[in-house]
C-alpha cells in the first residue's frame, strides 16, 4: 500500500506524539508584530524576543507567522516561520528536536561535556587530561563550560545558585598571560553573581577554575577556552548579517548566533540576564 503524502504526514505525527516521553519545549518570537499561537504560552508573543514555551507539539499557528527555535542532531534549527493553520508537530515530524534537551540549559550542556569528556579519552591540550565536564557538575552550577567569549568589559558571571556565596579561584592553564591580562585571579561569588572585570578571559586560551563555598569547602572544578579575537569578530558579523536579512534586533540575532556556534554558556548568561555585547 502507497501511502499519500498527506496521510504519511499523519502517521509521522502520531509517531513523534506517541513516542515523546515528556512534552516538547521551544523557543517562541514573533517575525513581525501582531503574532499569536494556540495554546498561548504564558508570555505575550511579540518581536526580538525569544519566549520559552511547553509542550510545543501542541503548538498552532493563529496568528501572523511565529518564528521557532529548537535543537535538532545537536544544532540550533532555525526553520521557516509557523504561519496560522500550521500546526508545530508538523514541522517536529520532519525536524524531531532533540529530547530532553530540545532548548538551551546548563543541565544539557554539563551532558554535553560529559560526552566530550568520554570522547577524549582522557586526553586533553598539550597531552593533560581533558576535563570539560569538570568535577561537581559546574556547567549545571553555570560556570563557564565549553568555548567562551573573551570579555572585552566588565561582565556579571551569574550561576544558577542564587544562594551561592565563595570564590572561583581562576587559572590560566597553560602559557604566559599577555599585558593587561592575569596568570591566576580569584573571585567572590556572592548571591550566585561574580563580577568578570574586564580582560579577565585572555582571547585563545584555557583556563581551570575552582569553586569553593564560603567555608573553604571545594564545591565544583572545571575548565573551558576562551575564543580568538577574530573568531568574535566573525561573530558579530554573523549576527549584524542575520539582523539585517531576517528583519530582526540585535540582541535576537546575537542569541542565534552564540546558540548556532556552540557557545552555550554565553547564550545561557543571557538568558539569566547578561546584556548583549
Amino acid at each position: 500500500m502507497v501511502l499519500r503524502p498527506v496521510r504519511l504526514m499523519i502517521l509521522l505525527s502520531a509517531l513523534l506524539v506517541a513516542g515523546s516521553a515528556c512534552a516538547i519545549d521551544c523557543k517562541l518570537s514573533c517575525r513581525a508584530a501582531g503574532c499569536a499561537v494556540t495554546p498561548a504560552p504564558s508570555e505575550t508573543l511579540k518581536p526580538s524576543h525569544w519566549v520559552l514555551s511547553r509542550q510545543c507539539e501542541k503548538l498552532q499557528g493563529s496568528e501572523g507567522e511565529v518564528e521557532l527555535r529548537f535543537m535538532h542532531k545537536n544544532r540550533w534549527l532555525m526553520p521557516p516561520p509557523l504561519k496560522p493553520g500550521q500546526r508545530a508537530e508538523e514541522l517536529f515530524a520532519k525536524f524531531p528536536p532533540d529530547q530532553p534537551c530540545a532548548v538551551l540549559s546548563s543541565a544539557c550542556l554539563q551532558t554535553a561535556m560529559a560526552a566530550k569528556q568520554a570522547a577524549a579519552g582522557g586526553h586533553g591540550i598539550d597531552a593533560r587530561q581533558a576535563r570539560p565536564a569538570g568535577e561537581g557538575q559546574p556547567c549545571e552550577l553555570g560556570l563557564p563550560c565549553g568555548s567562551v567569549l573573551p570579555n572585552e568589559t566588565d561582565q556579571t558571571l551569574r550561576l544558577t545558585r542564587g544562594d551561592l556565596n565563595g570564590q572561583l579561584q581562576l587559572r590560566l592553564a597553560r602559557g604566559t598571560p599577555a599585558p593587561g591580562y592575569r596568570a591566576e585571579q580569584s573571585l567572590r561569588i556572592d548571591s550566585g553573581q561574580a563580577t568578570l572585570a574586564a580582560a579577565t578571559l585572555q582571547p585563545g586560551s584555557l583556563y581551570e577554575y575552582r569553586l569553593q563555598d564560603s567555608a573553604g569547602r571545594p564545591l565544583a572544578s572545571g575548565e573551558f577556552s576562551v575564543i580568538s579575537t577574530p573568531m568574535v569578530q566573525r561573530l558579530r558579523q554573523m549576527a549584524q548579517q542575520r539582523a539585517q536579512q531576517k528583519g530582526m534586533e540585535v540582541a535576537p540575532a546575537w542569541y542565534d548566533t552564540l546558540a548556532e556556534n556552540q557557545l552555550v554558556w554565553d547564550a545561557l548568561q543571557i538568558e539569566l540576564g547578561s546584556t548583549v555585547p
